[in-house]
């Protein structure tokens, strides 16, 4: 929460995705996308607050999403609006072909952490263990001298607070370090996946080495 006594409840999600990775355990893909069902718990393309319990009573959610609506420039925007402290925070992204192409919302059960991040992924979970079944989970693998780079974008805007709550300006320090955090998180769980697929490719090279 972003004010004293606020609840993640209250935060905004706005996700434009089409389709989810079906997971069974360990937040691991178990087969190909599958279709977000309009109003449903996952279907965040609208934007609506997180805890909303006629859609998912126990406001867990640590799910990735694929499938993601661009605009003309393959750009993605996400939201994440908290009303009480008047506060948005907007990300936006490259997720065309190579970039990323997925996202996950992070907001764990209540009394673990409670926090909500929203994190852009190059690649689906377990990705280097399925790219040839499932190529839809595009890892990027990179060759020797090759780059990926890619750019996000995190703006923070202010609105009118809802009524009763604390000055718009602590609430906007205290959203700097939240989204801070969960940027610093995103950075955290992304880089294995780039660096990764360079160790692979370090690794191949080496076993064809002759002798």
């Amino acid at each position: 929460p972003l004010t004293e006594g606020g609840t993640r409840a209250q935060c905004e999600v706005q996700i434009p995705v089409n389709s989810y990775w079906p997971y069974k355990e360990y937040c691991l893909p178990t087969g190909e996308p599958e279709a977000i069902v309009e109003g449903s718990h996952l279907d965040f393309r609208e934007g609506r607050p997180l805890g909303d319990k006629a859609h998912y009573p126990e406001a867990l959610y640590d799910q990735e999403f694929t499938d993601i609506v661009t605009d003309e420039n393959g750009i993605a925007t996400y939201r994440l609006v908290y009303p009480e402290a008047g506060l948005t925070m907007e990300m936006s992204c490259e997720a065309g072909p190579k970039k990323f192409r997925h996202v996950v919302l992070y907001a764990p059960k209540e009394g673990r952490t409670n926090v909500v991040c929203i994190e852009p992924q190059t690649s689906s979970g377990n990705a280097f263990n399925r790219r040839t079944e499932i190529p839809a989970t595009t890892p990027i693998v990179l060759g020797p001298g090759e780059e990926f780079t890619g750019k996000v974008r995190l703006q923070i805007k202010e609105t009118d607070p809802s009524p009763a709550t604390p000055p718009a300006a602590a609430g906007l320090e205290e959203g700097r370090r939240a989204v801070w955090a969960g940027a610093w998180r995103w950075a955290y769980r992304v880089a294995p996946f780039v660096f990764g697929a360079v160790a692979l490719k370090e690794m191949a090279l080496v076993d064809n080495v002759p002798g």
